[in-house]
């Protein structure tokens, strides 16, 4: 009994640091060329600052064409892309349909 109560307690310390950093159980990645600053905020291991920063460089440069590019963020190096990698997608926004030229 004391061993089962003693497994449980460990399991317990091992998933509970994950709860508290925020991190999904079952990520559903966010396209970061479409996200808003609140969908970004909403990652782990993004905050405020970040987010910011994100947004700031796709106006300034324009769309992320692949996950690499999030380097040029200020804020996010290898090891921040690395734990992201799960919960951020990069799909380039579709071009608006044109109408048909009327003839």
């Amino acid at each position: 009994m004391k061993r089962l109560l003693l497994a449980l307690c460990v399991l317990f310390a091992l998933v509970g640091p994950a709860r508290a950093r925020g991190e999904p159980a079952d990520p559903v990645p966010v396209n970061v060329n479409t996200a808003t600053e609140a969908d970004l905020i909403r990652l782990p291991f993004i905050g405020p600052a970040k987010a910011a920063a994100i947004l700031a460089r796709r106006q300034k440069v324009g769309s992320f064409k692949r996950l690499e590019d999030m380097l040029h963020v200020r804020g996010i190096g290898k090891k921040t892309l690395a734990r992201l990698r799960p919960y951020i997608t990069v799909e380039l926004p579709k071009p608006p349909d044109r109408a048909p030229d009327a003839q």
